[in-house]
């Protein structure tokens, strides 16, 4: 289901309107064949609650300049005397808000202010932005500044990348200003750089799932939605290794894991064989051969110029910058 109107856009997935779904949102039985009834606002916020959001929003987030109207989306259902609000989905709901004074669209960045802004996967524009997010609230359009790391040359072959995701939040830096581009990255730390990537989100509190993970660590409110969506999986022995460098063929696993969460066009893959492309292939451990293709297909991962994949490696941030940002563009959520 499309809805245009000139304060925005929403696209909502069809699967996202079954019968079943809106039934049990209303607390209907299965088979109830009671008729309902699907509403969707776009409705710009004015006044001094507008102005509040904004004003907010660039005093707490560096480099910060609002380029659109806080715009609010809504949807409900109705049947009879029931109506309910629906507000999360299972699907990410793409949208567009109106931009105006964009100079640079790449650093064009969609938040939601329901509450603390947290910012959603965004395609930048000059005209308007086209956001995704598995929520519906109210969102607005700031154009940012990349975050000035002392340790990132001018000419650094992934500064583009590690500036796109740096407006994005995904790459923050540490307290010194450094962004270690260098370093390899963890297991724990790729599992944060993807749910911040796709604004995910939980509300569940950790299960103990893994022997080596106690709760209390920093990274559990974005740790969370990956454990629970199954991106991230342990080791036989029940731990996790939070702080082990994530090897190439890993984090192959665990961003195809979230492409499947996320769901993705298969027409856009090449067809590109990695048993024929990389001459390590018999290296690759089996559980990883179809997700190693899968990349190669999607062109977010490449081999080496030796012609290997390096599947046991590890993987430094710059070049972990360039595979998420490569990931980004693949599934239209960023340009």
């Amino acid at each position: 289901m499309d809805v245009v109107s000139e304060d925005g856009s929403i696209s909502i997935p069809v699967s996202e309107l079954s019968n079943e779904k809106i039934r049990a949102a209303l607390g209907l039985t299965a088979s109830s064949t009671d008729d309902f009834e699907v509403s969707i606002t776009i409705a710009v916020v004015s006044g001094s609650q507008a102005t509040s959001i904004k004003n907010s929003l660039e005093s707490r987030v560096s480099g910060a300049s609002v380029k659109s109207d806080v715009v609010d989306f809504t949807m409900s259902v109705r049947s009879g005397e029931r109506e309910a609000k629906l507000t999360r989905f299972d699907s990410y709901i793409f949208r567009s808000i109106p931009v105006a004074g964009v100079t640079n669209p790449q650093f064009a960045i969609a938040y939601n202010v329901d509450a603390t802004p947290v910012i959603v996967p965004t395609q930048g524009g000059t005209e308007s932005v086209r956001f995704a997010s598995r929520m519906l609230s109210k969102y607005v359009v700031a154009e940012r500044t990349p975050l000035p790391f002392t340790d990132l040359r001018a000419d650094f072959w992934a500064k583009p990348e590690i500036d796109r995701l740096s407006v994005r939040n995904v790459f923050q830096g540490r307290s010194d200003g450094r962004v270690a581009p260098g370093e390899s990255v963890t297991r724990v730390q790729l599992s944060v750089l993807l749910s911040r990537s796709l604004a995910m989100i939980s509300d569940s509190e950790y299960k103990k799932q893994f022997s080596d993970v106690t709760g209390d660590e920093w990274f559990m409110d974005e740790f969370l939605p990956i454990v629970e969506t199954g991106i991230v999986q342990g080791r036989r022995d029940g731990s996790f290794a939070p702080n082990a460098p994530v090897t190439r063929q890993q984090a192959a696993a665990m961003i195809s894991r979230a492409m499947d969460q996320i769901g993705f066009d298969d027409s856009k893959l090449g067809t590109a064989n990695a048993e024929n492309t990389y001459s390590d292939f018999d290296r690759i451990d089996d559980y990883a051969k179809e997700d190693v293709e899968r990349l190669l297909q999607a062109g977010i991962m490449e081999g080496r110029n030796d012609g290997t994949f390096g599947p046991k490696e590890p993987m430094t941030r710059a070049q972990m910058a360039r595979v998420i940002d490569s990931l980004l563009k693949f599934q239209g959520f960023m340009n």
